[in-house]
């Protein structure tokens, strides 16, 4: 029976040569800020290249063709695997593990994102309602100044009808037109769904090692959401009653000032961890060759190799 060429060594070799690649392919999505496509074709590029140039250095020692010419491209090989397993660890393999260590400070900066975000709407309710306390003041003066008998303008330019209703009811209904236009159902619908957004991104910023590509969406998303309901917020807002005077509106569009982006666009120098595992992985990629058995014979396996 023909003996398997899919040795324990291929094995673990092929195996090294993926999991070197995946690692890239996150640093190069935490990197690239999500860039999936080209995180795909980075990590399959990285074990692409690693595998084919461990296998190819364990496949031209164990042949006995050309024993010399092969020997050379044996070393040109492994010295070719050896630099580009250099290059990758320097410059895409740790930068997963770079913004991991750095993921409390990351965590900490989006959490309070978060929180700018939710108190919005109670920054704006306070806002709204001390409005509505303003011009309720306003109107009750005006309506005094005209019971006394001064300043009668103003009662008429503030919208009092003297044939209507009594007073109380007017103002009453002033405020009541005020407050349907400051807290219309479009405001229930977007604190809402605001709300439910921000619990979300809470949860993956929590778990971030339980779902790591998640932590980008929170990155790319946050502050466009935040802006759209800031801006929706100032055109509610932009009701005027009756003489109302223009109030202060800077704190609803006040930008997100915790931006965590550098943290994941800046290369940083690799981890210790980072380079433990890249030395542990290299050797692992070399498994194959290590145990391949130099003979001129063509032996394919060394006596002590396991072949599948």
């Amino acid at each position: 029976m023909k003996q398997s060429n899919f040795t324990l060594g291929f094995i673990i070799t092929l195996l090294s040569s993926l999991s070197f690649g995946f690692i890239c392919f996150l640093g190069s999505i935490f990197l690239s800020l999500g860039n999936l496509n080209q995180s795909i074709i980075v990590g399959t590029a990285v074990s692409a290249l690693l595998c084919f140039t461990s296998l190819g250095a364990a496949r031209l020692k164990r042949t006995k063709k050309k024993f010399r010419s092969f020997r050379v491209l044996e070393i040109l090989l492994l010295i070719l695997f050896t630099g580009l397993t250099t290059v990758f660890t320097w410059f895409i393999f740790p930068h997963y593990f770079v913004v991991n260590e750095q993921s409390e400070i990351i965590q900490n900066k989006l959490n309070a994102s978060l929180t700018e975000s939710k108190n919005i709407f109670s920054t704006y309710e306070n806002y709204a309602n001390s409005r509505q306390n303003d011009y309720k003041t306003v109107l009750e003066s005006v309506l005094l100044r005209h019971e006394i008998g001064t300043e009668s303008e103003d009662y008429i330019e503030y919208g009092f009808d003297l044939d209507g209703t009594s007073m109380d009811i007017q103002i009453q209904s002033k405020m009541t037109m005020m407050n349907l236009e400051l807290f219309p159902s479009s405001y229930g619908e977007l604190k809402k769904d605001d709300l439910k957004w921000i619990e979300e991104y809470q949860q993956i910023v929590k778990n971030w090692e339980k779902k790591p590509l998640g932590i980008i969406d929170v990155i790319k998303n946050i502050e466009k959401k935040a802006n759209s309901s800031r801006k929706k917020l100032v055109a509610i807002s932009g009701y005027r009653s009756i003489k109302e005077p223009e109030p202060d509106t800077d704190i609803l569009v006040s930008p997100i000032s915790k931006d965590v982006k550098k943290y994941f666009t800046t290369k940083r120098a690799p981890t210790l961890f980072s380079l433990f595992l890249s030395v542990f992985l290299y050797s692992m990629m070399l498994l194959s060759w290590f145990t391949s058995k130099r003979e001129i014979n063509g032996s394919r396996t060394a006596s002590y190799e396991v072949v599948l």
